[in-house]
């Protein structure tokens, strides 16, 4: 195989990988307005249904707070793919320009990581929660809303993995120009 093959490679799988990132984004963008709207709507109906002496939706306020936790991950989630999450800025500060990128995918790696080991607790945590038996509504486990939780560190340890490769992949692009 030539180097001329690997590079046209190479920018196939990387334009397909930032596809699937951009179909990601989509996803999760769509299912944060549904959620938002969800919230909207049940607080609004179960505010005039208090206020006009129905007794409102007994349901609701578990409702909201799965709502409320599901933003919470799908908007961590869409911070790092914004890169728009909380960063640690000490290095960029102390070390040379040049540095800085070897900083980056050393961060990508870390964030994925860590959003691996979170990913791998929450679900045993889901699991257990499973075993468990416990509902959160009449006829729905408290596994089932909890799922989101390690769905939501695996779309963050992907991502962050993917940037990591693509990061590593621009470094050696760059030292091979010079």
């Amino acid at each position: 195989m030539s180097i001329g093959n690997f590079k046209t490679i190479k920018e196939v799988f990387f334009t397909h990988l930032r596809r699937i990132l951009q179909f990601i984004s989509l996803i999760e963008h769509l299912f944060l307005y549904f959620a938002l709207l969800g919230i909207i709507l049940i607080s609004f109906t179960n505010v005039m249904m208090r206020n006009t002496g129905l007794g409102g939706l007994v349901w609701a306020d578990r409702v909201l707070a799965i709502l409320v936790l599901y933003i919470a991950v799908i908007g961590s989630s869409i911070a790092a793919s914004e890169k728009k999450h909380i960063t640690i800025e000490l290095a960029y500060n102390i070390f040379p320009e040049k540095a800085h990128q070897h900083f980056r995918w050393v961060s990508h790696l870390g964030a994925a990581l860590a959003a691996g080991l979170l990913a791998y607790f929450s679900l045993r945590m889901t699991l257990f929660e499973y075993r468990s038996g416990m509902e959160v509504i009449r006829g729905v486990g408290v596994w089932v809303p909890m799922s989101i939780m390690p769905f939501g560190f695996i779309l963050i340890t992907f991502r962050y993995f993917a940037y990591f490769f693509m990061e590593i992949a621009s470094s050696a692009v760059e030292e091979s120009i010079e």
